[in-house]
């Protein structure tokens, strides 16, 4: 019997015309927005890589100068030799898998430019990068994210919405009852149906585009999610089948659902992380950075003795300077120092706004499946932190690095422009950390199992 059952429902789903017309529309959404995803990638890459690889040209440029110098052709150029002009771009590098999730991608900072007298708190300015803005529950662009979290649970409900009510309308709801299988195994068998030919489908189409544009690790967390999610729907839809009898009671409900997880609790949740942890103000830390920086700049002459005072290695020529790139070097040190307290609360504030929405996010299995996918593209705000954090430490080295050159008015030489320290990133991206995100998708899924055991005997007796 429980095989006739998902023989019948395997075979009413199938004969629908609109099942298989859903399933093409859902695969061109999921086409569409990988394709949109890979461009949003690309084009960012592109203009990333031309402004990274015009500062090496430079480099190069440079070193070569050097290099000819010593081995006895035309003298280097004063930029070549001064130690404070080194310049280097670094970026956030792209995984494979950034064009699943690209709703956050103008929110990070993916480039930064750092000199010896760069102002610290202004390095990621220049291209516009924010961490705090990814601390908004919505999603945004059209990409694979956008139509699993949205699309994917509407062609859930508009196709298994009335699992059983419409069997009640159909009048075969009693037929069913007065077979020897039970009530919830009936549904149960219903639902294992709907799930192997709504669900896996959908979910292996979301897996296939993924491993379009990455590698198959990718590809099957991305398979997992969405089978976790689907089951999720299902199982709501299951229990309001439960508690519904006829099929547009079924519908509205379904619908409310989807507009509660998918829409509501998100922006609710937006507001009380806006209400606990008021989002701090990037143009006024930017005031208060440039305010430092001026106060620092009209003690011009001050902060160069203080500076020389520290540093009595210094030679004679470089005490007697009141003005250019040393006494610049010197003014932003001092800068930082006067913006540090300012900078430290802003991030403090910013890391408590991202805990509190990160907690939030498991009131809600959209935002969950939201911000699993954001973290397997690698725009996740851990990320984006340690990219900040390691481009203020290799600002720190290289400062260290040319101090000793400016102290001692000494110029670069080749060994000394090759010696000197270089960025790479060290990725923190972990896949193993959306256990976490699974593991509540799985809770989500047994809570309304569990509601339909509890009121599947009335369902019966209704």
């Amino acid at each position: 019997m429980i095989v006739a059952v998902f023989k019948n429902e395997y075979l009413r789903l199938t004969r629908q015309i609109s099942y298989w017309l859903l399933l093409v529309v859902f695969a061109a959404l999921a086409g569409y927005a990988t394709l949109s995803g890979w461009q949003s990638v690309e084009s960012h890459n592109t203009g990333i890589q031309s402004i990274v690889n015009a500062t090496k040209e430079v480099s190069q440029n440079r070193l070569s100068e050097l290099v000819q110098a010593e081995n006895g052709g035309q003298q280097a150029s004063r930029g070549a030799r001064l130690p404070y002009a080194q310049v280097e771009h670094m970026h956030l590098p792209f995984l494979d898998s950034a064009a699943v999730s690209v709703s956050k991608i103008e929110a990070y900072p993916l480039i930064a430019r750092v000199t010896p007298i760069t102002d610290t708190h202004a390095i990621f300015d220049e291209f516009a990068g924010s961490t705090s803005n990814p601390t908004v529950l919505a999603a945004g662009k059209f990409d694979l994210t956008f139509v699993i979290v949205l699309v994917f649970p509407l062609f859930i409900i508009a196709l298994s919405y009335d699992l059983w009510t419409g069997e009640r309308e159909r009048g075969i709801a009693k037929q069913l009852m007065a077979e020897p299988v039970s009530f919830r195994m009936l549904i149960y068998v219903k639902s294992l149906a709907h799930f192997s030919l709504i669900v896996c489908p959908m979910s292996l189409i979301a897996g296939l585009c993924t491993l379009l544009m990455s590698s198959f690790c990718p590809m099957l967390w991305v398979l997992a999610i969405c089978l976790l999610y689907g089951a999720f729907w299902l199982g709501l839809l299951i229990f309001i089948n439960a508690i519904t009898k006829r099929p547009t009671e079924s519908a509205i409900a379904s619908g409310v659902a989807w507009l509660s997880m998918v829409v509501l609790i998100p922006a609710i949740l937006s507001v009380i992380v806006d209400f606990q942890t008021p989002k701090p103000s990037r143009a006024e830390l930017a005031n208060l950075t440039r305010a430092s920086l001026l106060e620092a700049q009209n003690r011009g002459q001050s902060v160069l003795d203080a500076y020389l005072s520290q540093h009595p290695n210094a030679t004679d020529e470089l005490k007697v300077l009141s003005g250019g790139a040393r006494q610049a070097f010197a003014v932003q040190l001092e800068a930082d120092r006067l913006t540090s307290p300012i900078v430290e609360d802003f991030f403090t504030k910013e890391e408590a706004r991202h805990k509190l929405s990160a907690i939030l996010a498991y009131l809600s299995p959209s935002l969950i499946v939201q911000v699993s996918l954001d973290h397997l593209s690698g725009f996740s705000y851990e990320r984006a932190v340690a990219f900040r954090q390691q481009t203020y430490k290799y600002l720190d080295d290289v400062r260290a690095y040319v101090t000793p050159f400016i102290n001692e008015d000494k110029e670069f030489s080749a060994g000394d422009f090759i010696a000197a320290p270089r960025f790479e990133f060290v990725d923190v991206f972990k896949p193993a950390e959306l256990k976490s995100q699974s593991i509540a998708l799985l809770l989500y899924i047994f809570l309304f199992l569990g509601f339909f055991f509890l009121r599947s005997r009335r369902a019966k007796v209704d």
